[in-house]
């Protein structure tokens, strides 16, 4: 017969569980991203962690970044419109014809 697991057994299948899940998470869940050296033509990954508390992501290159090198990054990103100036947003403009135009905004700092 089988004996009952201690509770010290069960707190860390628990914790194992919960790292499994954050880690397929962080490796499905966020949003594809690569870049390119302008020049190369080719898409190169990357690595993308993400911060969600300060929603802030970090952006890991394969291979160190050079002075001056232009690269362009390009990620996928979607997320609820919020109505507030937090995320992703709208605002609207006045353009130079007076007409009042709509957008919407994510800054990337």
């Amino acid at each position: 017969t089988c004996s009952r697991p201690s509770a010290c057994t069960m707190v860390v299948c628990v914790l194992v569980l919960v790292i499994v899940a954050s880690l397929v998470m962080v490796m499905y869940l966020l949003p594809g991203c690569t870049f390119t050296r302008l020049g190369d033509g080719q898409a190169h990954d990357v690595t993308v962690l993400e911060y969600k508390p300060r929603q802030q992501i970090a952006v890991k290159f394969p291979e160190e970044l050079k002075t001056g090198q232009q690269c362009v990054l390009i990620f996928d990103y979607s997320a609820n419109l919020s109505h507030t100036y937090d995320g992703f947003y709208n605002s609207s403009y006045t353009d130079k014809d007076g007409n009042k135009r709509y957008i919407s905004i994510v800054i990337f700092v």
